[in-house]
């Protein structure tokens, strides 16, 4: 498979690579439960890319990192000079599916048997792994903000096909 991160940093251009909040290596953390999951990790990669001076930039997105690259230019178009979006899911059983599996099915979890459930599925089990402060962060978790962040992040990728738009720079919109 290609290197595209890779390949770019090779040809000369800045490449940041990174795993979003609660993903794979990345640190584990849900806020003050006042936001969801995907605006949560807007914040972050706007920030991140401020923070080392590589905004605007080009956004390549691959699945939900499609739909991340869409959503930091629908919060800060200035930030974007260009998207490429692959494999980006779509559709009302997509997005079902994916609100199960990213987040309700989390929420059942908690439901029975609170954050401890979560530290012993496996996706946080390679959390930790991968990044071993995440054990500590996992201990000291708020259940109820958890389930909130959870719930409205679920609940957002259900509506999605049905509710999300995107402005062109020619003022017309689209549904997604």
């Amino acid at each position: 498979m290609l290197d595209l991160g890779g390949f770019l940093a090779e040809s000369g251009f800045k490449c940041l690579l990174h795993d979003r909040r609660n993903t794979e290596a990345a640190d584990i953390g849900f806020g003050d439960g006042s936001k969801a999951e995907h605006d949560l990790q807007v914040e972050d990669t706007l920030h991140l890319l401020k923070h080392l001076d590589m905004s605007p930039a080009i956004f390549v997105g691959n699945s939900s990192g499609s739909r991340l690259s869409l959503l930091c230019a629908l919060e800060e178009p200035s930030a974007v000079t260009a998207l490429a979006l692959m494999n980006m899911t779509g559709g009302k059983q997509a997005a079902k599916m994916l609100a199960h599996e990213y987040h309700l099915r989390y929420v059942k979890l908690l439901n029975r048997g609170g954050v401890e459930a979560l530290a012993n599925d496996n996706h946080y089990i390679d959390m930790v792994e991968q990044n071993p402060d995440n054990r500590e962060k996992l201990r000291n978790l708020d259940p109820e903000v958890v389930r909130k962040v959870l719930e409205s992040s679920g609940e957002f990728l259900k509506r999605a096909p049905a509710d999300f738009k995107m402005v062109n720079p020619a003022g017309s919109s689209a549904n997604l």
